[in-house]
């Protein structure tokens, strides 16, 4: 299974009932995995299947860690996600602090990030936050650019971003936030015909009748659901659709099945910290207890939910009135958040692992050089044998290598050109109107450098040697200057490593 097959189905396993085999070819992948970049694609994509699990620990961790690694590869869609799905975790935990700190990484990242599906997932992770904090307008915000986001792209991924619109509009209304249902509706009709069967079969009518309740009081009770695909969704889903399903059975009269709904729904709404609909099972069970002549029952039920809303009122206070203390400080926090982002939009342009450029930043003044006519000398370079020295000598060892080499290649650059850091081990070198005698005279001395470093100092008996493919051409068409020079890196390799190849 590749990485991207991983995660691009972490979203859809995490809505079904056992995950475990595709957690289990998640860390399959792990193995071995040495690329930064992709490393935090894949505990995204774990932390993403395991977020409903009842300990959040693990996916606060894999999502932190994560976020680390994906913004130092410049991949800043995906380093957004990261961020709200580690807020969401942190936020479960009871971690306010840092939840708050993830959540505005993220704002950041998601206005920056180009506009993919990995951006559209974003942005709803950032909606789910949101309506954990019950801001449920700033969630609807996130919710609506992540379905615009979502829309433009050529195989849109609904069934995420359907559910959590429907979700934050309808825990919304439940909590006297009148936000529009037109988006609901939508979104609705999406998840009806989705070829994932719990979208189709679970979430898409459990929807309809959580928003028909809202919009026509007189209609509960009215509707047959199917109950027959419960048991395929993950847990959080299998306990919000018992809670629709004994909210039906209650309004037709049938208030041992209500009971009996709700006593399985509430326990595991407890665990994975859905406290709005922890709130409306308590309410449900009250109304319930009530009509079963369990009036002590019913008056417990109805005093915790008073409780849980006071006890979030008390908390809401709280935070306001240290909202209030701090307006004098007002003008210094937006310094710092805009330092904040300016550093963020840093941290995306360099490397930090090896301070030169990052991905991103060679992809955008690659870019840049399309726009004027002239010449451009690219040269490739990769470490010999790279795997061997993390297998031999360790990560941390490989790690002080790819700082090394950083280092050689700004100071064989004398501060010219476009110096970045691709992937991995492999670095690229991009002068513009150079000649090739340039680009070799540039590889030649790197490649020297590098095998005259004292690395018996670093690590006893390693050795350090690279490659280099050289090639020049028109700037307007770079790409394929580009691939000519990685072409001539492919037969340095075969040539015995430890050369330069012009194209």
């Amino acid at each position: 299974m590749t990485v991207t097959s991983v995660f691009s189905t972490a979203q859809e396993a995490a809505a079904l009932a056992d995950q475990r085999d595709v957690v289990a070819r998640i860390d399959e992948e792990m193995i071995g995995q040495t690329d930064e970049g992709v490393r935090g694609s894949l505990l995204l994509s774990r932390a993403i299947v395991r977020q409903g699990e009842a300990d959040p620990m693990g996916p606060a961790r894999d999502s932190a860690e994560a976020f680390d690694l994906l913004l130092r590869s410049g991949r800043t869609d995906e380093a957004a996600l990261a961020a709200a799905v580690a807020g969401a975790m942190r936020h479960r935990t009871g971690d306010l602090e840092s939840a708050i700190d993830f959540a505005v990484n993220a704002m950041v990242l998601v206005d920056t990030a180009t506009r993919s599906t990995v951006a559209a997932r974003a942005a709803n992770a950032v909606a789910v936050l949101f309506a954990q904090l019950s801001a449920f307008d700033h969630a609807f915000y996130y919710s609506n650019l992540a379905a615009d986001i979502n829309g433009e792209q050529p195989s849109p991924t609904d069934v995420a971003i359907s559910y959590t619109h429907c979700y934050i509009v309808v825990e919304a209304r439940h909590a006297g936030v009148q936000l529009p249902t037109t988006g609901a509706h939508r979104a609705v009709a999406k998840l009806h015909h989705d070829s994932n069967p719990v979208a189709r079969h679970m979430l898409g009518p459990g929807m309809a009748a959580e928003i028909d309740h809202l919009e026509h009081p007189d209609r509960l009770g009215l509707r047959e659901l199917d109950d027959g695909h419960v048991e395929s969704g993950a847990p959080r889903l299998q306990a919000w659709f018992r809670l629709v399903l004994a909210n039906e059975a209650h309004a037709r009269g049938d208030a041992p099945s209500a009971r009996a709904l709700v006593d399985q729904a509430l326990p595991v709404l407890q665990r994975v910290g859905d406290d709005h609909r922890v709130v409306r099972a308590y309410r449900l069970r009250s109304r319930v207890r009530a009509a079963l002549g369990d009036m002590h029952g019913a008056l417990d039920d109805a005093t915790t939910v008073a409780d849980v809303v006071r006890a979030w009122h008390v908390d809401q206070v709280g935070r306001l009135a240290i909202q209030i203390s701090q307006r004098a400080e007002l003008e210094k926090q937006q310094f710092l958040l805009q330092r904040r982002a300016s550093d963020l939009a840093q941290q995306v342009e360099v490397d930090a692992l090896t301070s030169v450029g990052s991905r991103r930043f060679f992809d955008a003044r690659v870019e840049e050089l399309t726009q004027d006519d002239g010449t451009v000398a690219v040269v490739l370079l990769d470490i010999d044998d790279f795997k061997s020295v993390n297998d031999q000598h360790g990560h941390s060892v490989g790690d002080a290598v790819l700082r090394t080499v950083g280092d050689v290649l700004r100071a064989a650059s004398n501060g010219e050109g476009i110096i970045a850091r691709l992937g991995g081990d492999e670095f690229a070198a991009v002068f513009v109107d150079a000649e090739v005698s340039r680009a070799l005279d540039f590889a030649t001395t790197v490649r020297r450098l590098i095998a005259e470093q004292d690395w018996g100092s670093t690590s006893q008996g390693l050795q350090v040697r690279a490659s280099a493919g050289i090639a020049v051409g028109d700037r307007r068409d770079v790409q394929s200057v580009i691939d000519d020079a990685d072409a001539a890196l492919y037969g340095a390799k075969h040539r015995g490593r430890d050369c330069c190849v012009t194209a």
